[in-house]
C-alpha cells in the first residue's frame, strides 16, 4: 500500500484517495483464499520435491495469493452496491465511504 500511495499522491488529491479507499477494501478479513491457495501449493511442492528439505513459495504463487484476496475485495464492494450496503466489516462500505469523503470535500 505504502509504494501505492508514493506512486499516485504525485497524481493528485482523488487519485490518492482512491489507492486509499482500495487499500481500506482489503482491510480486516481472515484472508482464507490467499491461505488455500498457498497451502495447495505447498501440497503439490511438497509431493514433488525431491529432497526434505521444505519448499518455498516463488514470487508466482505469491502473485496469484493477492491476486485472489484482491479479487475478493472487488467482489465485497461490487456486492456491497448491489445491495445497497452501509457497512462492511463494521465500517462504511466503500461506497459510502467515498460518499462521505465528496460530500465533506464539498
Amino acid at each position: 500500500m505504502t509504494d501505492q500511495s508514493a506512486t499516485w499522491a504525485s497524481e493528485g488529491a482523488e487519485a490518492a484517495g482512491f489507492v486509499r479507499a482500495g487499500a481500506d477494501a482489503l482491510t480486516g478479513g481472515k484472508r482464507l483464499r490467499a491461505r488455500f491457495c498457498l497451502a495447495g501449493w505447498q501440497a503439490v511442492a511438497e509431493t514433488r520435491s525431491t529432497d526434505d528439505s521444505p519448499a518455498v513459495p516463488g514470487d508466482d504463487v505469491i502473485a496469484a495469493a493477492a491476486a485472489l484476496e484482491i479479487f475478493h475485495a472487488a467482489a465485497l464492494v461490487h456486492d456491497d452496491l448491489i445491495d445497497n450496503s452501509d457497512t462492511r466489516r463494521g465500517r462504511p462500505a466503500a461506497h459510502r465511504a467515498l460518499e462521505a469523503a465528496h460530500r465533506a470535500a464539498g
